[in-house]
């Protein structure tokens, strides 16, 4: 993969008015994608506001954690979400987005996000970059996710054309939205992470545990539901005895070994 250095053109801090997307699929869900170089910039502000694309506050206290341990962004700089994104600050924001998966993600970032990256090159960073090539390099993010189970969505809509400006060009804010996952968040502190706490009430995986995000004893038995998890108790079900294995030999069963 090439140095990160030659596109490093970081995104900047966050505030209270920063956008989020929700930006529209074209007909077959997943556009052609490819840097190559613009004319011009196709749609300003004014117009993706006229096509109706939505934006939400994405507050400053709402950042994922990668997005600064990893130098994404720079907080130290002023904002600007509706300024258009160029190849440059798209093509780092998936190279960090690709290690963050590959480092948090069971299973890591497979192999489409890997060999998008690296075929990423040092050239064309200022072109401008429209929705739907936006959308089509992050879709190979999401078929991760989704197929992890970390959502089951893509930020976009995806059942409908009629909304679609995929030659509109994308702005800072929706990059930001589309790669806003947080596979390490843990609002309850019980060393799991949001997303595997899926509070169903059903133990199913590690990664599927059906524990509350906001409960760190989802069963109220004084053992946190990640400690629950590592002893391979059920974290929903305060009887945390584990069962005995009990394994007989030789023919004659004159002997046991009991496993707990």
């Amino acid at each position: 993969m090439m140095g990160t250095e030659m596109f490093k053109q970081k995104i900047t801090k966050e505030t209270k008015r920063e956008s989020a997307l929700t930006a529209p699929t074209d007909r077959s869900g997943k556009p052609s994608f490819s840097l190559f170089p613009f004319v011009r910039i196709l749609l300003l502000v004014s117009v993706l506001l006229s096509f109706g694309i939505p934006h939400s506050t994405f507050g400053i206290t709402n950042y994922p954690s990668w997005w600064t341990s990893r130098n994404v962004i720079n907080t130290n700089a002023t904002t600007n979400d509706y300024a258009a994104v160029n190849a440059g600050q798209l093509k780092w924001f998936a190279t960090n987005a690709y290690e963050e998966l590959k480092a948090n993600l069971p299973g890591g970032a497979g192999a489409n996000v890997e060999n998008t990256v690296k075929s990423f090159s040092a050239t064309n960073n200022y072109y401008a970059v429209n929705l739907g090539q936006l959308k089509n390099l992050a879709s190979n993010f999401y078929v991760r996710l989704i197929a992890e189970g970390y959502t089951n969505t893509y930020p976009w809509t995806s059942t409908t054309t009629t909304d679609d400006v995929d030659y509109a060009a994308a702005n800072i804010g929706q990059i930001k939205n589309v790669f806003s996952f947080d596979l390490t968040k843990d609002t309850d502190g019980d060393g799991l992470a949001n997303w595997v706490e899926t509070g169903t009430g059903i133990y199913v995986s590690p990664y599927d545990t059906g524990t509350s995000p906001t409960n760190s004893d989802s069963d109220g038995d004084g053992i946190n539901d990640g400690a629950e998890v590592d002893i391979r108790t059920d974290p929903n079900n305060s009887d945390t005895n584990k069962p005995t294995v009990v394994i007989k030999y030789p023919a004659n069963n004159s002997e046991q070994v009991r496993i707990p």
